[in-house]
């Protein structure tokens, strides 16, 4: 590196990223990649307002609706916000219902509305015990029945404690999810 190379920023990236927008505002992957930037710097309002554009651009991609259900669930300190999480986590889960990484967030950010808001809507209650079982049974699936992963332990052991597992995987659980959004 030459040091006549110009250094970027991240707000100034930010900057770029923006103005190129207002031009191709249909650019789902310009999108992406500015809700990545915005939540790289902990900007997760304009993070999750980066992945409203891109549901409204592509509605029926999960991964979409699983990215912005996990930055809403960011977001804990506000309760519409968690419960945004949450439908838009059953939305990833209808959409795509192999994908136990949108069970189990849904099952989490019920966990989080209880425990910051002390109650659930019922709706979303009602979506989190079909999710719950769900993942259980993904889960058992995936290991040949027998839970031999702490991620189907924590089920378990939840699994009668209505949508309050002791741990939650990492994202990784399922990583096709962020790829095929990027792709």
């Amino acid at each position: 590196v030459s040091p006549n190379t110009p250094r970027w920023t991240l707000e100034h990236v930010v900057t770029e990223l923006n103005a190129y927008l207002e031009t191709f505002a249909a650019d789902i992957e310009a999108w992406l990649e500015l809700a990545a930037l915005y939540t790289h710097s902990g900007q997760m309002r304009d993070a999750c307002s980066c992945y409203e554009r891109v549901i409204t651009l592509c509605p029926q991609h999960y991964a979409y609706h699983l990215l912005y259900a996990e930055c809403r669930s960011n977001l804990v300190e506000h309760e519409e916000s968690l419960v945004l999480a949450c439908k838009h986590f059953g939305v990833a889960s209808t959409l795509h219902p192999e994908c136990v990484r949108a069970r189990i967030g849904l099952v989490a950010a019920v966990r989080m509305l209880r425990r910051a808001f002390g109650r659930v809507p019922s709706s979303i209650e009602a979506m989190c015990s079909e999710s719950a079982d769900e993942a259980l049974h993904a889960i058992l699936s995936a290991v040949g029945g027998k839970p031999h992963t702490a991620c189907a332990a924590a089920f378990l052991d939840a699994s009668s404690s209505s949508c309050a597992p002791s741990a939650v995987p990492s994202a990784d659980t399922d990583a096709s999810a962020t790829h095929e959004a990027s792709s």
